[in-house]
Formats: structure tokens, sequence, C-alpha cells
């Protein structure tokens, strides 16, 4: 989704003959991606869309604000529910997979809420731990300067 795999995208290989969407479909594949996500999940937020062809078929993958960063897939010609059973329909490739893992442990959703409060206990403990550290240091600094010593390490 992110990083090489957005490269790609905007520095496509020389000679590579890879399929595309013309510039007449994103409309209405836009149009039915919003329709079936609006029947999926009524009154939700979208974060993102993002569309890719999967064999010969659209797959639109659409990120919703949810507390646990759901993501819906559907086809994006048909507005139907993508089944990666389905003929013509590849899975999703390992790296993307395995990035999509990356993300949702990072920001805690593999562990739902528990994970996300986790990291912001962890987030202001370390925050917490640099302030002191600054503090404790310029008293002993200080200190160290009364009695005759002003160098910044001991």
């Amino acid at each position: 989704m992110q990083g090489d795999m957005m490269w790609d995208v905007y520095f496509p290989e020389p000679g590579s003959n890879k399929p595309a969407f013309s510039n007449d479909e994103l409309p209405l594949l836009l149009t039915n991606t919003l329709a079936a996500t609006a029947r999926a999940a009524p009154g939700e937020k979208l974060t993102a869309i993002r569309f890719n062809l999967q064999g010969n078929r659209a797959r639109a993958d659409v990120g919703l604000a949810t507390t646990g960063s759901r993501e819906l897939s559907f086809d994006a010609r048909t507005g139907e529910v993508f089944d990666e059973s389905a003929p013509g329909a590849e899975p999703k490739s390992l790296r993307a997979r395995l990035w999509t893992v990356m993300i949702k442990l990072h920001r805690g959703d593999i562990v739902g809420v528990t994970g996300q409060w986790l990291g912001l206990v962890c987030g202001l403990a370390l925050l917490t731990l640099a302030i002191t550290g600054v503090v404790l240091y310029l008293q002993l600094f200080r200190h160290r300067a009364k009695s005759g010593r002003h160098s910044l390490f001991w």
C-alpha cells in the first residue's frame, strides 16, 4: 500500500506493460465503491480508498475510521464484496499482507483498544523519562558548577 509499492505507481519500470485503469473509468469505479461502502458500513467515515487491478478485476480497498481500523474490499466495477476465491481474482501479495500486519502492529490494532491504550501509556512514559532525565541532568550540572567543575560530562 505505502512506500515502495507507491513508488511503482508513480515511477513504473520502463517497458512494463502493467494493466491500468482508464481515466474515463475512474469516476464510475469511485461511485460504485462509495455506494458499496455506504451499504456495507452505513454512517462510517472513510480514511482511504485504494484501487488495484487483480487479474482482470478492479479491486477497491476502503479504510474505515473505526476503532479497529477496518478495511473492506469490493469489486469496484460491480460494487460487490471482493471475493478472493472468485475466478480471475488474485489474492493480496505477501508483501501487501505483511505491510497490513506491520501497520496494525505499529498502531496497536492487533490487540484492539487495549493495544492502543498500551501504546499511549508507553508513549507518555517515554516522554516522562525524557523530561525528567533533562531536569535531573540540569540539577546535577548546577551542583557540579557550584563545586568548580564546569565540564558538560563528568
